[in-house]
């Protein structure tokens, strides 16, 4: 009896673990909405320094968009206000919010902590109430520049952003503003052709979930590790999904003095834990110098094992993925290579390190100012057909940077 139990029982697990293969081999298809190597293209007002860039022509458009077909739209700009139906502006995080911080909302452990973040906070809001961007004005921009990219090729691939948060302890108090601030006026807005054909998703424009101002529970996925960067993740990615779209991230991949590997423990476990984002492409911080291939094998492990790996341990963060986020890389260039062999070299050093991932795993790009990209958008298109046998050029490329 106990024989005919045990074949029984082996015999259900042959079953279940063909239908988890099925589940696998089906989670492997690209969506329509999947992200495969898209290029952030900064728009509107600032660059990271604060200053003013040169925007894009009609004919850069159009030249960019002939060659690559998937974008990311990145304002650079941090919004704190919203014009509502009524003609009325309102702030998202007020001095109030700040003021009512406690120890239990952030990762310090001290008073002297506290105020010190109250401090930052509360220079952030000062200088948001000074230039008063509105939500508003983020979504017309978005429109426009959409418009604009649809105008230069029909079948463009787009997903739009929602803006950064300056301050994490309090993010929570954003994602249901910006849900329909802007996620739901940028699709009224833009019109059901664009919105249906060429919006894939968004992109959550902060890179991490930062230790210095907020707790994580790493036992409690299912309550967005009480960490309220996540609860804001939660909130957009519950409202872009219920239109059928993606969401993808670009966290980076860095150990710091006072952190460790904590920020990228915590990229990991929310890739690995939740559904929160389709694609997650970590930034491997090669090109700006701060890593090399030697201390990175575990992001090629995290690529293989389509979850993050700890760099320590070399186990899956969490123990096991429960998720179906996918993971990827983010190559970095801007227009530096072109002129210094440094930067040239660190390009190439990430172009031999993860070429043969391209066409199965997520790619992104950062590739600077919208001047600079048109330097060297070249190099993605080379990059993203490295493994393409109707591309003569691409082990030629590869094969000249190694001889430098």
């Amino acid at each position: 009896m106990k024989r005919i139990i045990a074949m029984f029982l082996s015999a259900c697990m042959l079953m279940l673990t063909a239908i988890g293969c099925e589940r696998s081999d089906a989670d492997t298809e690209l969506k329509d909405t999947d992200i495969t190597g898209g290029v952030l293209l900064y728009y509107w007002y600032n660059t990271y320094s604060g200053g003013k860039y040169r925007g894009f022509t009609d004919e850069d458009l159009e030249t960019i968009s002939s060659v690559i077909n998937e974008f990311i739209m990145v304002p650079i700009v941090n919004v704190n206000y919203y014009v509502d139906d009524n003609g009325e502006t309102h702030e998202i995080i007020s001095m109030d919010d700040i003021n009512s911080l406690t120890l239990d909302d952030i990762q310090w452990t001290n008073e002297y902590n506290l105020r010190q973040t109250k401090n930052e906070y509360i220079n952030r809001y000062n200088n948001m109430a000074q230039r008063k961007y509105t939500l508003n004005e983020y979504v017309e921009e978005t429109v426009k520049f959409a418009q604009r990219l649809v105008a230069a090729n029909p079948n463009v691939r787009l997903w739009l952003s929602v803006p950064s948060t300056a301050m994490h302890a309090l993010s929570d108090r954003q994602g249901p503003i910006w849900n329909e601030y802007v996620i739901d006026a940028f699709k009224e807005q833009v019109g059901s052709e664009i919105w249906d054909n060429n919006i894939k998703g968004v992109y959550f424009s902060n890179e991490d979930a930062y230790p210095g101002f907020t707790k994580f529970d790493y036992d409690d996925p299912e309550n967005d590790f009480g960490n309220q960067m996540v609860m804001t993740m939660r909130d957009v990615s519950d409202k872009i999904h219920s239109y059928g779209k993606s969401m993808v991230w670009i966290p980076y991949c860095i150990h710091s003095e006072d952190f460790g590997w904590e920020m990228y423990r915590r990229i990991g476990a929310i890739t690995n834990k939740t559904d929160i984002f389709d694609a997650v492409t970590i930034q491997p911080k090669i090109y700006f110098g701060q890593n090399t291939t030697d201390e990175i094998g575990f992001l090629k492990e995290s690529l293989d094992a389509q979850a993050f790996i700890d760099p320590e341990t070399g186990e899956v963060i969490g123990g096991k993925k429960m998720s179906s986020t996918r993971v990827g890389i983010e190559i970095e260039l801007d227009s530096q290579m072109v002129n210094n062999d440094s930067y040239y070299n660190w390009f190439y050093e990430q172009f031999n390190y993860f070429k043969d991932y391209v066409g199965k795993t997520p790619f992104t790009f950062y590739a600077g100012a919208p001047q600079e990209l048109m330097e060297i958008y070249e190099y993605i298109d080379e990059f993203l057909s490295v493994n393409d046998p109707a591309s003569s050029e691409s082990s030629d490329v590869s094969s000249a940077s190694e001889e430098q």
